[in-house]
């Protein structure tokens, strides 16, 4: 029998490796924070997104789901450049847990939309680790260096995850139904990026223009109010072209005295907070993720809606949503405090969004980003059960409504205003026939009713003196002016500048019979109408008027048997309008007598164009169809071009109009028209006074 010796134990090495296993769970428990980011937020949580979205591409390409596609193609050095800036943003996040505050760096690339091959810039985008954990699968920013339906703009592309899913989306899409806010767009597409597979992005509309036209509204400023003395503008136009408007409004949000609250459009930002409140987040209003648009027309600033997450509600109480919100924003905590019954207005949003919710979601453009976004349908469908549920949990009463009897304020003999007048929402102004009123130096603002009853032998005369003399009306009531004389009136300037003597804003059932425009003393519009329904024009007359007679943005208007004479720019300029131009006249127009621009739709019928520069012009997606125009001695009759390439083409449609002369950008879309199509080249370079027309500078 063999025996073995037992082998001694090496006290030392035991020691040592002891004493390693203890150092490697020491350092895990004073670096836990440490491993649990880099282990579950990077590693995990990219690897669960990660088979989100695989899933996704799956089920939308079963269910045969287009989706726009776009492709982006950096150089080989680039694309290695910009992984190793969020290898840096990711490290930054799991060593000291912090957000990503740093600059990145733009890179030049190839872009294909769809069939659309651009050039743009890409760079890294986004704070938090969900936008930078992936490396096939980070946020980016991308600027598009123009082309048809795309112009030059800036997008966001993300994971839906970081928006929500349908979070963003929803909220978004109340907020512009039910308050006309500026509502941001989301859009799926499918990401490709140097030959990578990212799956089912986002596409985010970016603070800049694009984003504040495709709502219809007037380029302005989009700004950050971090504290009352510390403001970020992210919009300030092409070249800072906003740069003196953003000093004064930065001049008067920092005044000690000014309440900020008083600056603040109300209605949208009572419909922002119910929102918030019912989706149970405040991460959307914190100062450093509101975003406000100043809106000259109004003269008053609006909240956007971005990065607000649906979470079962803990406390249906929306007293203390309401302090909860004050405690994470001080601008708002000012709002709030100052407004009178908040409590009450809340739940009056809510019930609003209830009773509005179903015809909400029942709308095409609801139902084709749900469609789209099939593949997540799961976490579509949670989001919004948990949006459903805390919508209907809220127990409310609401407090008798205090009296709102409208006071009528008349006017019986001729008045001289020297100071600016308000009639306000519970008012109703109206000028009886006969009466002069001269505005010497003032503004005229009305947010009630108005009723100027002239007649034939007995008109009512409103005529401006001085620099300043102009007209604002935002109304609910109906608008119905009479047998009326406007002569002298003048623009705004200052912070809240108004370009027309006139400006109609969100004001629907407006009816102006037998009156007559002339003389205006500045501005470049005598009359404006901004987001205005159901305006009817009837034999009207605008006489020697300094710039543009009637600019229509974004509003439906008839206009019949009207004349214009002696027009110092455009007679009928429209932007994303819906018009109608009948048994109207046209003479010594200086520059167009009918323009369709930025996808409008107007039908224009029996109108007489004569000695004028351009006769009809359409630009930029839009659409005109003329029936039995005349149009005779013009510099050109008919002028179809793109200024603006986001809109796409034109389109003209014919109907025995009697058109001789043309000048048309190839691309336009022409129906039953039979003359010699004159196609030019860059026709923008033509216009505006350099060869036909007229400068609007």
């Amino acid at each position: 029998m063999r025996f073995y010796k037992a082998k001694k134990i090496n006290v030392i090495n035991s020691f040592y490796f002891g004493l390693l296993i203890s150092l490697i769970l020491l350092l895990g428990f004073f670096n836990f924070q440490k491993v649990y980011r880099y282990v579950y937020t990077m590693n995990l949580g990219g690897a669960y997104i990660e088979i989100l979205n695989f899933k996704a591409e799956v089920l939308n390409a079963i269910n045969s789901i287009h989706l726009d596609e776009l492709i982006v193609e950096l150089k080989p050095e680039d694309f290695t450049k910009l992984q190793l800036e969020r290898s840096k943003m990711a490290a930054n996040y799991v060593l000291n847990g912090l957000q990503w505050f740093g600059e990145n760096q733009k890179f030049k690339s190839k872009i294909q939309y769809n069939d659309q091959k651009l050039k743009g810039k890409v760079k890294l985008f986004g704070m938090n680790p969900d936008h930078y954990r992936d490396s096939n699968g980070h946020s980016l920013r991308i600027s598009y260096n123009g082309g048809v339906d795309l112009g030059k703009k800036r997008v966001n592309i993300i994971n839906p995850r970081s928006r929500g899913y349908i979070s963003d989306f929803t909220t978004n899409f109340i907020y512009k139904e039910l308050y006309n806010g500026l509502q941001i767009g989301y859009n799926p597409i499918k990401m490709k990026v140097n030959k990578q597979n990212y799956g089912i992005f986002l596409e985010e509309d970016f603070f800049d223009k694009y984003l504040i036209e495709k709502n219809f509204n007037r380029e302005s400023v989009i700004f950050e109010i971090l504290r009352k003395d510390s403001i970020h503008f992210n919009y300030l136009g092409k070249d800072d072209s906003f740069k003196d408007l953003s000093d004064l409004l930065s001049i008067k949000i920092k005044e000690s005295k000014v309440n900020v609250a008083q600056l603040i459009d109300k209605d949208k930002l009572i419909g922002a907070i119910t929102l918030s409140i019912i989706a149970n987040d405040t991460h959307q209003l914190l100062p450093i993720n509101l975003h406000w648009y100043y809106n000259p027309v109004s003269g008053l600033i609006e909240p956007t809606y971005r990065e607000g997450y649906f979470y079962p509600l803990t406390s249906n109480s929306i007293s203390k949503s309401l302090k909860r919100i004050k405690s994470t924003n001080s601008i708002l905590k000012e709002f709030i405090d100052d407004t009178p019954e908040i409590d009450n207005l809340i739940a009056q949003q809510i019930i609003r969004i209830k009773n509005s919710y179903s015809v909400l979601i029942s709308k095409d453009e609801f139902k084709q980003y749900k469609f789209k976004m099939f593949g997540f349908e799961s976490q579509v469908n949670k989001q919004l059960k948990v949006f459903e549920t805390n919508l209907n949990s809220f127990d409310l009463v609401l407090k008798p409504e205090l009296n709102t009897k409208i006071k009528n304020i008349y006017i019986r003999r001729d008045t001289v205003f020297t100071s600016n007048f308000k009639v306000h929402e519970n008012e109703n102004l109206i000028i009886e026939k006969g009466v002069d009123i001269n505005l010497v130096n003032c503004f005229l603002e009305i947010y009630g009713g108005l009723s100027i009853l002239g007649e034939k032998d007995a008109q009512v005369q409103i005529k401006g003196q001085g620099s300043s003399a102009t007209f604002f009306i935002n109304s609910n009531e109906n608008i119905k002016i009479n047998h009326a004389k406007f002569i002298g009136l003048a623009s705004k300037e200052g912070l809240w500048s108004l370009p027309a003597g006139i400006t109609f804003y969100e004001s629907d059932n407006i009816t102006i019979k037998d009156s007559f425009f002339s003389n205006n003393l500045k501005g470049d519009d005598f009359v404006n109408f901004f987001k205005c329904k159901n305006v009817s024009l009837e034999n009207l007359k605008f006489s020697n008027v300094l710039s543009d007679a009637i600019d229509s943005d974004f509003s439906e208007i008839s206009l019949k048997n009207s004349s214009f004479i002696d027009i110092g720019n455009d007679a009928v300029d429209a932007s994303g309008g819906k018009l109608l131009v009948e048994n109207c006249t046209f003479y010594k127009v200086q520059d167009k007598a009918i323009s369709a621009g930025e996808g409008s739709s107007i039908n224009s019928v029996n109108n007489r164009i004569l000695n004028s520069a351009l006769g009809i012009v359409v630009k930029d997606g839009s659409e005109l169809i003329s029936t039995e125009d005349s149009l005779i001695d013009n510099q050109l009759d008919l002028v179809m071009f793109v200024k603006k390439p986001y809109y796409g083409y034109p389109r003209f449609t014919t109907n025995n109009s009697v058109i001789k002369n043309n000048l048309i950008e190839k691309g336009s879309k022409l129906n039953n028209f039979n003359l010699e199509i004159n196609y030019q080249k860059d026709i923008e370079s033509l216009l505006y006074g350099a060869v036909y027309g007229k400068s609007s500078k």
